[in-house]
């Protein structure tokens, strides 16, 4: 059971994140669901594999288009979480679900299958093809091919974003052709018919703009990408079908409709922009004046074998680096190429892994009493080079597996640019930061969140043009994405420059919801963390875009599980900041070691506001809320380690001891202990699945003497705070 509640918060984003026409992203939804329903398969309940069941039908119609309502998923995916509360708490609610059932079921209710030995539902798979099955050669050609070409089209999709600014960049579209050519040779050779003749079109529209046919404008780059969807959709059958085993490679999809758009293109059905002459862009930006350029083609009728540019330069028109600035706008510097080796992730964890190792076993052998007690000088700098190599060697495997934020990035342009015109807004995306790195797992992780909060950000967060106008804002609305460096930390910013959050709307809500009193003043922090209770939406309406309430809860829990934390500021008319804090990598964290009688524990410094040694003046018990201390004028929770984990202490009063002020999602919590061993970088290690739902605890760690250390959770340890205030434990 504690299995299946994150696995539903995963389809929730999942159903968040969906667009229409995503045909790769609705085949991972429904292989989300299939794990679910392995794990409440048999349940005493049948009402949850009926609703998924229900689900995984409505979803295979969506992918056959037969069904386009992308609300009654997520209104599904929110029962689908309220029956599990309730199943739990052994509530009967048939009932109430009748009617979402005969809705995605199309009208009729969703049986179960008798036969146990079927999974729920009438799901149906596709039987195994006895003819035609590859051999294990020509599936891992095919393998190797649909990856290579995923990575093709996806850099295609970068490219055309850069094109968009660059129209005649010569460059830019060799960038894009160069990758169909690849894709139509290698297709062409596996016979993969569909494929080939789609790529090998979308090729021939490129070579025309390439030649100077035309130049290549939004309604052209919209083609393209409508090509790159159907290129993805038939490869990604490409990877099911070699697990299915299915001989229908290329799926279903009908390319004709696409060919004739693409050939219409280029037989002049659209109209193509014009291009834009080095004297219209020095009069675009500013540099010279109608009249001027008028004077100067005059001129050129007259010396028709000088350059525009050189004329106006020579009659002191404009400046050499004007005329300069303008060739550079017509003509992008080509791209350096990366040398790259592609290495296996496996073998790049491995590697990982064992790089921890070492460092573990070179911290001890440093602190063996017997290498400490040595009075030989070359010893000590044996060991200290052997130090720096392998600290070298530690941050030279972490660094391969960091990737520049980049790519997630430039994936978001594209997302905007949909967006906005679903909405009918006018959105430009500005970035900052792209070449931070970050772990490649904690990149992959991050993709869906930041995919829901730049969503709300442009649906609920910017204003249409006219209320933008009306406001005394630019029609273009902004939205920023920003990463840097902080400490140990990679900071991440989402913003916007609409209408912000309306706090008294977002507190009504909690209100009514039951969440907070009106009678309890709260801070603007305090008010803005409700919208990331499950369920909570201040929507008006749902859009096919967001405001369904299941959306902010799963991105928070996401950014928890990186072992990150997520804040809000905003402000009424100008906008809101989403700032989210993650540790570099996944595989180290830093923190620092304290002592709690003989046992140790870790701290993450991201959590560590200040450590005090308190006054005894400064110590309270409050009726109520248990034992508090005054910290910066405010009193918070006393948090004693020793009954959280049941260990023996060295002190039984804060005064003697040390407290360190923590903070979580806006709350504070002294955490009272022994002594400070000081800060350290330790590789984590998982404790196993029999002390995974240990409550406080995350993790585990080596430390240089050998011994164990405990990460602590801060989520678990401010739960189990509130619990010992609750059982007047530690009262002074």
């Amino acid at each position: 059971m504690q299995e299946i509640t994150p696995k539903l918060e995963q389809i929730a984003l999942k159903v968040v994140a969906l667009e229409a026409g995503d045909v790769p992203a609705m085949g991972e939804l429904l292989n989300a669901l299939d794990e679910l329903s392995k794990k409440i398969d048999g349940f005493a309940s049948p009402l949850p594999g009926m609703i998924v069941q229900g689900l995984h039908g409505y979803v295979e119609r969506l992918i056959l288009n037969e069904e386009s309502d992308l609300e009654l998923l997520g209104e599904s995916v929110g029962a689908l979480q309220d029956v599990w509360r309730e199943v739990q708490s052994d509530a009967n609610y048939m009932g109430d679900y009748l009617d979402l059932l005969r809705r995605l079921d199309g009208g009729e209710i969703v049986e179960e299958v008798p036969d146990e030995s079927q999974t729920v539902g009438t799901w149906k798979t596709k039987p195994e093809t006895e003819e035609g099955v590859l051999s294990d050669e020509d599936a891992m050609i095919m393998r190797d091919f649909s990856m290579e070409a995923i990575e093709n089209l996806e850099k295609i999709e970068l490219s055309l974003m850069d094109l968009a600014q660059n129209p005649d960049s010569t460059d830019i579209i060799n960038d894009i052709f160069r990758p169909f050519h690849t894709i139509k040779g290698v297709s062409g050779f596996l016979t993969l018919n569909r494929i080939n003749r789609l790529s090998h079109c979308t090729e021939n529209l490129l070579d025309s703009a390439r030649k100077g046919d035309f130049t290549l404008g939004e309604e052209h780059t919209d083609i393209i990408l409508e090509a790159v969807d159907m290129l993805k959709e038939m490869i990604y059958h490409i990877q099911s079908a070699l697990i299915s085993q299915d001989r229908n490679l290329e799926g279903d999809t009908i390319i004709e409709p696409m060919i004739a758009k693409i050939e219409g293109a280029l037989t002049g059905a659209i109209a193509p922009a014009k291009p834009l002459r080095l004297g219209e862009i020095l009069v675009e930006s500013g540099y010279l004046s109608p009249e001027d350029l008028k004077k100067g083609l005059e001129i050129q009728k007259q010396r028709p074998s000088e350059k525009i540019g050189k004329i106006l330069v020579d009659e002191k028109l404009v400046q050499p680096r004007q005329v300069t600035a303008a060739l550079n706008s017509q003509k992008k510097a080509p791209k350096a190429a990366d040398l790259q080796v592609k290495v296996d992730t496996i073998k790049l964890d491995s590697l990982i892994d064992l790089t921890g190792e070492l460092v573990i076993s070179q911290s001890m052998l440093k602190q063996n009493e017997v290498i400490r007690s040595a009075n030989d000088p070359r010893l000590y700098q044996n060991i200290n080079h052997l130090s720096k190599i392998v600290s070298d060697l530690q941050k030279t495997a972490m660094f391969m597996r960091m990737i520049p934020i980049k790519n997630t990035f430039q994936k978001m342009v594209r997302l905007v640019r949909d967006l906005a015109r679903s909405s009918g807004k006018k959105v430009d995306l500005e970035m900052n930061g792209e070449d931070t790195e970050i772990d490649r797992n904690v990149v992959e992780e991050l993709y869906e969140p930041l995919v829901h909060m730049v969503r709300n950000a442009v649906d609920h967060g910017l204003e249409i043009p006219g209320e933008r106008l009306s406001a005394g804002k630019p029609e273009h609305g902004r939205v920023g994405l920003r990463a840097y460096h902080k400490g140990s930390n990679i900071m991440i910013e989402i913003q916007d420059d609409g209408r912000g959050l309306n706090k008294s709307r977002i507190l009504e809500k909690a209100v009514a919801g039951g969440l907070a009193s009106s009678a309890v003043a709260l801070s603007d922090e305090q008010i803005f963390d409700f919208i990331f209770h499950p369920g909570f939406s201040t929507a008006s309406q749902v859009t096919d875009v967001s405001g369904r309430g299941v959306g902010m809860d799963v991105v928070r829990k996401r950014i928890e599980k990186l072992k990150g934390q997520v804040s809000i500021r905003s402000e009424p008319g100008k906008g809101a900041v989403f700032t989210i804090a993650l540790p570099l990598t996944l595989a180290i964290i830093e923190g620092m070691v304290v002592r709690v009688g003989n046992e140790r524990y870790i701290l993450p410094t991201l959590a560590i506001v200040e450590t005090v040694r308190p006054q005894r003046a400064n110590c309270f018990t409050v009726a109520g809320k248990g034992e508090m201390i005054k910290f910066r004028g405010e009193l918070i929770p006393l948090a004693r380690l020793t009954h959280l984990f049941g260990v023996e202490g060295q002190f039984q009063d804060p005064w003697d001891g040390l407290v360190v002020a923590v903070e979580h999602k806006g709350r504070k919590l002294g955490l009272f202990l022994d002594e400070l061993l000081g800060k350290e970088e330790v590789v984590i290690k998982s404790l196993g699945e029999t002390f995974r739902q240990v409550k406080g605890i995350s993790g585990g760690a080596i430390l240089g003497d050998g011994r164990i250390g405990l990460i602590l959770d801060m989520e678990g340890v401010f739960e189990l705070g509130a619990t010992q205030k609750e059982s007047g434990k530690g009262m002074i």
